[in-house]
C-alpha cells in the first residue's frame, strides 16, 4: 500500500516586513504585548506542521499551548490572545467558531508558496478552503466526509512562482458557494508596489487628493494584501465608497475596520463583521464626478 501524501510543510515563509506593514500585528502586540505576536506565530507555524493550511484548537488546548510556549504564558493570557487574533481577522472568525479550525487567506497563501515544488495529489478540505482558484497541479479538494469535491485535471508539477492565484473556482467545487472571478494576489515586493500604486491613482480619480506619498495609507493596503485581500477586492470596495451619497472618506477609515464592513455588506451594515469569503461582491456603477475628502490631508 502506498505512502499517504504528505500535505504539511517542513519550513515556511515569513514577509520580513511582517512587522513593518501590518497594522492587525500592530494592534495585536499594543493589546496583548510581544507575547500576543509570539502565540500568533506559534499557532501559524502549528498549521504548516500539522494539516499544512490550517490547525484544529480549541480553549481546551490553552493550558498545553501555554505550557509548551513556556515563558510565563498562562491559559487565559492564550485564549484572549487567539480571540483577538479573530476579531482582528489574523484567523478566521466562522471556521474557528463552527469548526474549531484556526487559518487564514494568508496562512493559505503562504501554504501554496510551500508546495509550489511538491508532485502528486495533495488532498484539500474544500469546507476549510478560504481561497478561490489556483493554478497549483495535483490538488484534490474533497469534502469534510471523505467525498471528492473536485480534482485538477493537470497533475504536472508547476515551476515556483512569486505570484499565487489564491482563488478556488468554487462553482465547480461546491455550487453552494458563489465566488467572485478569479484574481491575483501579488507576492512579490514589486507586484505589491505597483498594485498598492493603482490603488491610490484609483482614489484620487474620486478625490483629486495626491496620496502617492502617503505612508499611512500604503501600509494600510499592504496589511490588507497581507491578510489575503486582492487588489481587485480593495479597488471594489474604493468604487463601493464613490459611489455612495456621502462624502468619500479618508483611506485611513476606509482601509481600517470600514473595509471589512462594507466588503461584507456594502449597503451599510450596522455592525463590522469579518467578510464572509463565499459572498460575491455587489456590481458597482461608475459615477461621472469626483468626491472631495471629509477631513485634511
Amino acid at each position: 500500500m502506498g505512502r499517504p501524501p504528505k500535505r504539511n510543510l517542513n519550513y515556511s515563509t515569513w514577509d520580513v516586513d511582517v512587522l513593518e506593514n501590518d497594522t492587525s500585528i500592530d494592534a495585536l502586540i499594543d493589546a496583548q504585548g510581544p507575547a500576543g505576536f509570539y502565540v500568533y506565530f506559534a499557532l501559524c507555524q502549528k498549521a504548516y506542521a500539522t494539516d499544512g493550511y490550517f490547525y484544529r484548537w480549541g480553549y481546551d488546548n490553552a493550558a498545553s499551548t501555554a505550557r509548551k510556549l513556556g515563558g510565563g504564558l498562562k491559559s487565559t493570557q492564550v485564549r484572549a490572545i487567539v480571540d483577538l487574533c479573530v476579531s482582528l481577522g489574523l484567523f478566521d472568525k466562522a471556521l474557528f467558531t463552527t469548526d474549531g479550525i484556526l487559518t487564514s487567506r494568508a496562512i493559505q497563501s503562504r501554504y501554496l508558496d510551500g508546495i509550489a515544488r511538491r508532485t502528486g495529489e495533495i488532498p484539500i478540505i474544500v469546507e476549510y478552503w478560504l481561497l478561490e482558484a489556483t493554478p497549483r497541479a495535483g490538488l484534490v479538494f474533497v469534502h469534510k466526509n471523505g467525498i471528492t469535491a473536485y480534482r485538477n485535471p493537470s497533475n504536472e508539477p508547476q515551476k515556483p512562482s512569486f505570484r499565487t492565484e489564491d482563488y478556488i473556482r468554487q462553482n465547480e467545487i461546491n455550487p453552494q458557494h458563489n465566488l467572485p472571478p478569479e484574481t491575483t494576489v501579488e507576492k512579490s515586493v514589486e507586484n505589491r508596489r505597483e498594485s498598492c500604486t493603482r490603488i491610490i491613482a484609483l482614489i484620487q480619480s474620486y478625490t483629486g487628493a495626491n496620496l502617492q506619498g502617503d505612508k499611512q495609507t500604503r501600509k494600510q493596503v499592504y496589511n490588507l494584501f497581507d491578510r489575503g485581500y486582492t487588489e481587485q477586492d480593495v479597488k471594489a470596495v474604493v468604487q463601493i465608497a464613490a459611489n455612495t451619497e456621502a462624502q468619500f472618506p479618508p483611506p485611513v477609515q476606509l482601509f481600517g475596520p470600514m473595509f471589512d464592513r462594507m466588503i461584507t455588506d456594502p449597503a451599510g451594515a450596522s455592525s463590522y463583521a469579518l467578510r464572509d469569503h463565499y459572498a460575491p461582491l455587489p456590481p458597482v456603477s461608475k459615477k461621472g464626478s469626483a468626491r472631495a475628502f471629509n477631513g485634511g490631508y
